[in-house]
């Protein structure tokens, strides 16, 4: 979302993923990233109130317009898939939560 350094540090699965996940407002975050997750909430929860202010606010923080862009893509496929598995019934198979842990604890890599 921005800062790569910020995103793979994330990724870890460290305590910070942990500070983040329990409240992203008082994790020890950068700006720009607090910015986007702040930009991602509004969007995902109230999409009919984010306007032209939402965005120049993330960017006045630093988040340049490719990964605000970036971030709305991921924001938006993620709450589609999540409507429609819910919409569908879909439930995560036990067997997946090992691989979650495990990607958590050494980030997405190829």
């Amino acid at each position: 979302m921005g800062s790569h350094g910020a995103v793979a540090s994330v990724a870890l699965g460290d305590k910070l993923t942990q500070a983040v996940l329990a409240d992203w407002r008082t994790a020890p975050i950068n700006a720009r990233l607090r910015a986007t997750l702040g930009f991602l909430e509004k969007l995902a929860l109230t999409p009919a109130e984010i306007t032209s202010a939402d965005v120049v606010a993330t960017r006045d923080a630093g988040v340049s317009e490719h990964a605000l862009v970036d971030a709305i893509y991921v924001c938006a496929l993620f709450n589609l898939i999540d409507r429609v598995a819910d919409a569908l019934g879909f439930e995560i198979p036990p067997s997946f939560a090992g691989g979650a842990a495990a990607q958590l604890k050494r980030g997405y890599q190829m």
